[in-house]
């Protein structure tokens, strides 16, 4: 399997659960996939901002997430 790149874990984030959703379920997931796994140091506004590490990891939390309730 090929490694994500960052773009590619904004890209899956942005498409799953963005955690600045502009919709209510789809954000409300969104910030608890982030506080649960990764946390908040850079505010649910600013998530594109997370070292690639992060936004790596939250990606993979998104994919697995949305597999589990397909």
């Amino acid at each position: 399997m090929e490694k994500m790149t960052k773009e590619q874990a904004i890209q899956h984030i942005e498409t799953l659960y963005p955690p600045d959703s502009q919709f209510p379920d789809v954000r409300a997931t969104g910030r608890w996939l982030m506080d649960k796994n990764i946390g908040n140091s850079v505010g649910y506004n600013n998530w594109r901002n997370l070292p690639e590490q992060s936004l790596k990891e939250l990606a993979t939390i998104n994919l697995l997430h949305a597999n589990e309730h397909a």
